[in-house]
């Protein structure tokens, strides 16, 4: 085999090679949670986290790539999906009504959007994709939230980041949009996923990510935000 084609599939083959033993993990990681042992559970969730950590720190640089070195993606779209609703359920497992993400069916608004531009707009924040996002303009006092379908008891919200994350937000609830209750106050050491539980029994119809310090010069970036509850009929 060529050697210059080894150099050059290395970051590819190594990123492969993770993002599997992260898929590993994650699947034992159900099988366990399944079957009961919500201690191995854990554990094998927490190493599925430390090894995506690993496979996302993996760069290559193309030569023709005027903006440095990048992440080699492997499964985009597909693997990075999964991954957050299996994280999602396992955390969520004893939550009644967790399982479904009302936010899909909701409507996402926003304080300001980077630049006005189409591709960061708010309802990127809820369309149940990760390959797009929603992104804030460059001040800290900055939200987005979801106006769900219907009031709902909410068990949790889920926020994916994009790097462009928060070092401090708060999640808040509404019936009516008007008035807020600070229902969680956050601060991620990393940018990652984040799952908050939510304790409030009364039935809201909005909930906010409401920033109050960034992490870097940027706005705030979130691929998915999602709303777990039950609707109040």
């Amino acid at each position: 085999m060529e050697k210059g084609f080894t150099d050059d599939a290395a970051p590819w083959l190594t990123a492969t090679e993770l993002w599997g033993r992260v898929m590993v993990a994650m699947l034992d990681a159900l099988e366990a949670r399944q079957a009961g042992d919500t201690t191995r559970a854990d554990a094998l969730l927490a190493d599925s986290r430390e090894l995506q950590q690993q496979a996302r720190a993996v760069r290559v640089s193309p030569p023709r790539n005027t903006w440095g070195s990048v992440q080699p993606k492997v499964g985009d779209g597909v693997l990075d999906v999964f991954l957050v609703q299996a994280d999602v359920r396992i955390q969520l497992w004893d939550v009644a009504g967790g399982g479904k993400n009302l936010a899909l069916d909701g409507t996402a608004t926003a304080s300001s959007v980077e630049q006005g531009l189409d591709r960061l707009a708010a309802r990127h924040v809820n369309d149940g994709l990760m390959g797009t996002r929603w992104a804030s303009g460059y001040s800290d006092n900055e939200w987005v939230q979801v106006k769900l379908a219907a009031p709902a008891k909410v068990a949790a919200v889920t926020l994916a980041w994009e790097n462009a994350c928060a070092a401090e937000y708060r999640i808040q609830t509404s019936a009516d949009g008007a008035t807020w209750t600070t229902a969680s106050t956050q601060r991620p050491d990393t940018c990652g996923n984040d799952v908050i539980r939510i304790t409030e029994d009364e039935a809201v119809q909005y909930v906010r990510m409401q920033g109050v310090r960034r992490k870097t010069t940027w706005g705030y970036s979130i691929y998915e935000m999602g709303v777990y509850g039950a609707p109040v009929s």
